[in-house]
């Protein structure tokens, strides 16, 4: 079945939906998904020049279709001198019906793409298709935690060529990969399979991981990036660990009126979890009216370990204003905001959010929160459609152990926004980009501080490697007013009506493939 499917490369096989006892609705519709969205199209006109070649597991590149020499990848543009474009496909992984049609097309719609990557999926020994590989729009820190050109990708000319100009010593395809995303002035993603993976194709075969954790450590060399490369047992089969080579100060900014013991709590479990030495607690008191508060302010003010101190707002609740007032009174080189309503799991928490944070192409960093029964509460927020076009955290409600799909719990993941209730971003950036916008005064301000980011060509991101508890979100919304509903709903269409073109696209990180119920799994009835 398997060589019939290698030499026609053509799936006509019934597919069976699949299933992830993680994720308990993870594409089970996949059989509908394929004959809606992979219909067999007819070529574009005109026709392109491409050559097509296989990549062998020890990265020598051979012809497609026939034994040919083997060679390196830098000799591709001097042997084919007519090819433009250069289409690699891994061996033990066949094309789909629909990828010389879908690349040409591909190509002609994106002229400018020097790289271009598509998504996969696997068969089964009986030809069946399984375990789709939805992939995400490109982004460097993805790539580095798992290789985005895999198992097909196709290369234009023009990128090799400037590679070579480089004269750099000849390397096979794992190195190749990562020089190609680093020299490519455009790297485009179609959301469309364009490659099965055979039964016996491993991508998580040892010496395969070995040689893409060499080539990534040769690359964060090459960009002057201090981190480490982890291999793991699981997948993401890696975690690339930031360096925090200085120890810059730390404000952490924490709204407070009343509220005495889920203050204590939080600062509790700073202070005796923290590994990070230099950082400053600062209380932003506003309005309180209870004695036990006063009281509480009273034994820190006291304490002469105590390492911040208490600022008084006086003015109306408003969290935008409130944490821009609080950030001028800080010292930090690094801004943390946090909730008065969470908990440090994370001793390294820290060190993990700033190694983040102080990358010059990131924005805001968040952290991964779980509700008080450890279920996920916030790993990212993205913008996509259930009911309705809206703002969603995903993953929510799942176990903290799950991977997620393709292990997004697990990794640090490039997202749209990160709550504000555990938001880390350096001190200058979060003054340039204006601080939190005061005409939200309670929801979507954080968003909107994350969209100006990303408006900058900067990178928000999860670290699931900093855990803390939130303990009111378990409840939110459960007591809104119909005012307080309407209002939500008017200050959503600010935000998004200020930022058209995040409004009208769709979320780069989460592939258009996946839906709303793929990451979110609150009840709904």
């Amino acid at each position: 079945m398997i060589e019939r499917l290698k030499r026609n490369s053509l799936i006509r096989a019934a597919v069976k939906p699949i299933y992830d006892a993680t994720i308990r609705r993870i594409l089970n519709a996949y059989r509908y998904w394929i004959f809606r969205n992979e219909k067999k199209l007819p070529p574009p006109d005109p026709a392109l020049k491409m050559s097509f070649f296989s990549v062998e597991r020890d990265g020598r590149i051979r012809i497609w279709g026939e034994s040919g020499d083997e060679f390196d990848f830098p000799e591709l543009p001097a042997r084919f001198p007519e090819t433009d474009y250069f289409v690699l496909l891994e061996t033990g992984a066949v094309f789909s019906r629909r990828a010389r049609a879908g690349l040409s097309r591909a190509i002609l719609n994106h002229p400018d793409a020097e790289l271009i990557y598509s998504d996969a999926d696997h068969l089964s020994a009986s030809g069946k298709r399984t375990d789709p590989w939805f992939k995400p729009d490109f982004n460097l820190y993805s790539f580095r935690q798992e290789n985005l050109l895999r198992p097909l990708c196709v290369v234009q000319r023009n990128l090799i060529e400037r590679m070579n100009a480089l004269k750099i010593e000849p390397y096979n395809w794992t190195e190749a990969a990562f020089r190609l995303v680093e020299s490519a002035r455009s790297v485009v993603h179609i959301p469309e399979i364009f490659a099965h993976e055979l039964p016996d194709f491993d991508s998580g075969a040892p010496e395969g991981i070995a040689a893409e954790n060499s080539a990534l450590r040769s690359h964060l060399e090459r960009q002057n990036v201090a981190a480490a490369v982890i291999p793991l047992r699981r997948y993401p089969r890696r975690r690339v660990r930031y360096a925090l080579t200085k120890k810059p100060l730390v404000s952490i900014l924490i709204p407070n009126k009343d509220q005495r013991a889920m203050l204590a709590r939080c600062v509790d479990s700073i202070r005796s979890k923290t590994t990070y030495p230099n950082y400053e607690i600062i209380i932003i008191e506003n309005n309180s009216v209870s004695d036990e508060i006063e009281t509480f302010y009273a034994e820190l003010q006291n304490d002469a370990s105590f390492p911040g101190r208490i600022v008084r707002y006086p003015d109306s609740f408003n969290y935008s204003l409130i944490n821009n007032w609080g950030a001028e009174r800080s010292e930090g080189e690094l801004l943390l905001f946090l909730n008065n309503d969470t908990e440090i799991l994370s001793p390294g928490w820290l060190e993990e959010l700033g190694s983040l944070a102080i990358q010059e192409d990131v924005g805001a960093v968040g952290a991964k929160l779980l509700f008080p029964d450890r279920k996920i509460q916030h790993a990212g927020i993205s913008y996509a459609s259930f009911a309705e076009r809206w703002l969603f955290h995903v993953q929510e409600g799942m176990e903290e152990s799950a991977p997620g799909y393709y292990g997004a719990t697990r990794k640090v993941t490039p997202v749209l926004a990160v709550t504000g209730a555990c938001l880390m971003i350096r001190r200058e950036l979060f003054v340039n980009l204006g601080g939190f916008p005061g005409d939200l005064p309670i929801v979507y301000n954080d968003v909107e501080l994350c969209f100006k980011a990303v408006e900058r060509g900067l990178t928000n991101l999860m670290t699931p490697f900093a855990r803390l508890i939130h303990y009111e979100s378990a409840t939110r919304g459960s007591s809104l007013t119909e005012a307080q509903i309407a209002k939500i709903r008017q200050d959503f269409q600010t935000l998004m009506n200020r930022y058209p073109r995040i409004r009208d696209a769709q979320d780069p990180y989460f592939s258009k493939n996946l839906t709303f119920d793929h990451y979110f799994q609150e009840k709904i009835s």
